[in-house]
């Protein structure tokens, strides 16, 4: 991802041959090998931890590097990594939705009504939603912890409990990026109650 900059992976090295073998570093100025030196006994794997900094820019990559080993210098172990960086972004689609009044007599004083996230550049990658905020009386039906790769609806909800014109804003935050993304809500509450006036007070008594 753009934001990050780098990626972090694995690489397994067996050694097939008789004797220790040390994996000691690399050569590439756009990897780094964690973890090193580590001794690899004859016949055996070893799992090392690699950041990978790809050229700036959202484009495909391939970067080509070389493990080196002790104690033969000449034994160099090649590898070449692959990827894609990209810089995701994301839109509401309406930024600014107004939900249907909602009288405060109904049986269910509740107004919904929904929008939709649309995410571009993710290149398949699925991400995580990190937070949602909205205050009551709104409430949405999504949550942080999910996931989206192209698009989401989000549902809002308007309960309110006394009259009046509330205004507040959605918001999503997408991880690892912070990416934010932002919907401003407006619900009205009336309040429809009755008022009686009696003009005559001539019972006819």
């Amino acid at each position: 991802l753009g934001c990050v900059g780098y990626a972090d992976t694995t690489v397994q090295v067996r050694n097939i041959s008789p004797v220790d073998a040390e994996l000691t570093g690399n050569l590439s100025t756009d990897v780094v090998v964690t973890g090193v030196p580590v001794t690899i006994p004859p016949g055996e794997t070893r799992t090392v931890s690699v950041r990978v900094t790809p050229p700036a820019g959202p484009a495909a990559f391939t970067i080509f590097d070389t493990l080196t080993t002790a104690p033969c210098d000449d034994l160099t172990l090649p590898v070449t990594f692959r990827g894609r960086f990209f810089s995701p972004s994301f839109v509401a689609e309406p930024d600014a939705l107004t939900l249907s009044p909602v009288s405060l007599c109904d049986a269910d004083p509740t107004s919904t009504a929904s929008y939709t996230i649309r995410a571009f550049g993710t290149n398949g990658l699925r991400l995580p939603i990190s937070a949602v905020e909205v205050d009551p009386p709104f409430a949405v039906d999504l949550r942080a912890g999910t996931t989206l790769i192209d698009s989401a609806t989000v549902e809002v909800t308007f309960t309110p409990s006394q009259a009046g014109t509330y205004t507040d804003t959605v918001i999503v935050v997408f991880g690892p990026c912070d990416d934010t993304v932002r919907c401003v809500v407006t619900g009205d509450a009336l309040s429809t109650g009755r008022a009686t006036t009696i003009d005559d007070t001539d019972f006819g008594i």
